[in-house]
């Protein structure tokens, strides 16, 4: 009924903060009412799935008969929520497709994050030739290493309390912004 005949990349390279766009053409042998979900997963670890990030959610449809191609634009990946520990290297983006919520395709692409200047597969004691290195400190551990996952527990629970705090910094100011409203409400009648 739908066979995908391609999913490629506008680009080869993307900046870590810019969308990632994909062509997607689909071959349909007869129209589909119905639309079609789409959910594209930037995959944050090897180990689980709390370093995922969801970078889209679209619905296509209705599909007519014959080749149907679009632009998907799938969100950048928030940097704040990805274990720092394994941010660089290989990683994936995985595509769901999905019809009356039952899955019937899954494709994934390997992603490669690097920096200028940055070679993961040179050890950190030798000496790395490059105009950006003196970002990097010497304290900085840039491989993996056993304990990763305690520090990447660690990075969350500081990003969840930082979560944390800036909600309650919301809440603050709407109750603020409430409570003047109600006073301005309050001065108006009188």
């Amino acid at each position: 009924m739908l066979h995908l005949s391609l999913i490629k990349p506008h680009e080869k390279v993307y900046q870590i903060l810019s969308p990632y766009v994909l062509n997607v053409v689909f071959d349909a042998l007869k129209p589909i009412e119905d639309e079609i979900e789409i959910k594209s997963i930037y995959v944050g670890g090897t180990e689980n799935t709390k370093f995922d990030q969801i970078l889209s959610e679209d619905l296509i449809g209705p599909i007519p008969a014959g080749k149907v191609s679009f632009d998907l634009e799938l969100n950048n990946i928030n940097i704040h929520k990805v274990c720092l520990t394994k941010f660089f290297g290989l990683t994936s983006i995985v595509l769901l497709f999905r019809y009356k919520k039952v899955e019937f395709l899954r494709v994934g692409y390997f992603v490669k994050i690097s920096y200028p200047g940055l070679n993961l597969e040179q050890d950190l004691d030798d000496e790395v030739e490059g105009e950006d290195i003196e970002d990097i400190e010497e304290d900085d551990e840039l491989e993996c290493e056993e304990d990763d996952e305690e520090e990447c527990e660690e990075e969350e629970n500081d990003v969840e309390e930082e979560d944390e705090e800036e909600e309650e910094d919301e809440e603050e100011t709407e109750t603020e912004e409430v409570k003047n409203d109600m006073e301005e409400i309050e001065g108006k009648k009188n």
